[in-house]
């Protein structure tokens, strides 16, 4: 069965310098939303925007603060990928219909939300931290009217 899902995006939060916190990363948590959605941590440069990493949470500011917290991983490398763009967190409020249950709807959310990053060609780090590996394939011969590509990237998390 399909699902019509919503999301209404909030502004981007910037992650600052929590080192007086013993962090590396912290942000004004006033402005999260603590509702069930997704939430991405990516680069912000001029108009463009990089996803670096994207997960679900029953608590948005919850989910973030244990990330702060506990994940020195990856917000480290949150810290070192790329030297341009600050650094910014936009949270995905999610907007249930009547009878879509919180987990399996946040779960299809997060997913299409990965793929999509990786169908762009944005390396984002799965959930272990890692950057998911990127591939580029090319391809000659028949093309089944255009539908076959003539190269594509590749990049896959386990799971998604």
């Amino acid at each position: 069965m399909a699902l019509n899902l919503s999301i209404r995006w909030c502004k981007p939060v910037h992650l600052v310098n929590g080192r007086d916190q013993g962090l590396t990363y912290t942000c004004e948590y006033k402005e999260l939303p603590e509702v069930p959605g997704v939430y991405i941590f990516g680069r912000h440069f001029g108009a463009a925007f990089a996803p670096l990493y994207i997960g679900k949470a029953k608590n948005i500011a919850k989910r973030v603060l244990q990330h702060f917290n506990n994940n020195v991983k990856l917000m480290n490398r949150i810290r070192d990928e790329g030297k341009i763009g600050a650094r910014v967190l936009i949270a995905g409020e999610w907007l249930p219909s009547p009878g879509q249950k919180p987990a399996k709807a946040l779960a299809v959310l997060e997913r299409a939300l990965i793929r999509h990053a990786l169908a762009e060609g944005f390396e984002i780090f799965n959930l272990n931290g890692t950057k998911a590996p990127s591939h580029t394939i090319e391809a000659t011969g028949y093309r089944a009217g255009g539908f076959l590509p003539k190269s594509m990237k590749s990049q896959h998390l386990t799971g998604y």
